[in-house]
């Protein structure tokens, strides 16, 4: 069965999004241009939820941008909620807390690591 009818997410351009993503990302990685707002719009099926998560993974990985902390949220979960706000800072709450967590465990193993003499290349 082919992966390209299927309804997950890809996890590689292929629409030629990625000067749009770029673009965005550069944006985003400029702490001097933030906050910044930014809606994604498109019919179901084109891509948006495919180019967000390329989007988040590039910001996640990428070493430029640490002062950025991407947070997940899908909306059309809650759409018949009387209060989606309520869910939105919650999981907002839930991944920051998440992510505090991991730096702390970063920086601890930081601390108990010997260090290296640096080499020069």
């Amino acid at each position: 069965m082919s992966n390209l009818h299927n309804d997950h997410p890809a996890t590689i351009d292929l629409l030629n999004r990625d000067r749009l993503k770029a673009l965005l990302f550069d944006q985003i990685s400029k702490p001097d241009k933030l906050p910044l707002v930014f809606g994604v719009h498109g019919d179901w099926g084109a891509g948006k939820t495919s180019f967000l998560q390329q989007l988040q993974t590039d910001l996640d990985n990428e070493v430029k941008a640490p002062h950025v902390v991407t947070v997940w949220f899908e909306a059309w979960r809650y759409q018949h909620e009387s209060a989606p706000v309520i869910a939105l800072l919650q999981e907002i709450r839930q991944q920051l807390s998440t992510h505090k967590k991991l730096l702390s465990k970063v920086s601890t193993l930081s601390d108990e690591l010997p260090l290296l003499p640096r080499t020069r290349s």
